[in-house]
């Protein structure tokens, strides 16, 4: 009986342990875009051009992703990943855009190569 116990009580223990590993993604949250790196090099402040705080990410622990973007209809998909990068996957009307997101100094750099509204250079999110 004391073995049966001591079995159930480390199993117990084990399932905590797995529990309090699973940490969440350092992407989760929400990400309010900074400035625009263009392709050649040169970086522009949002704030700059009267768009600072307008553009928003969402990123949702259950795997999901809302981007809001001024004048255009807020974009809704999926994401996957681990901590160092994650591609965010959305379907608006007929066209379908993949963009990937690392980390980088505590900002979160979108790569916008394939984006219909944006193609071309990085947008850098810091987080709200």
């Amino acid at each position: 009986m004391k073995k049966t116990a001591a079995i159930i009580l480390a199993a117990v223990m084990m399932v905590f342990v797995i529990a309090g590993c699973s940490g969440t993604s350092p992407f989760v949250g929400d990400w309010t875009a900074s400035s625009i790196k263009l392709t050649e090099g040169s970086s522009v402040s949002l704030s700059e051009i009267g768009m600072g705080g307008s553009m928003v990410l969402s990123i949702k622990n259950d795997g999901t992703f809302t981007l809001k973007i001024p004048n255009e209809t807020p974009s809704d998909g999926k994401w996957s990943g681990d901590n160092n990068s994650i591609t965010l996957s959305a379907a608006n009307g007929e066209s379908k855009e993949t963009l990937k997101c690392t980390l980088e100094d505590g900002k979160l750099v979108m790569d916008t190569t394939g984006m219909d509204s944006f193609d071309g250079g990085k947008i850098i999110f810091e987080k709200k």
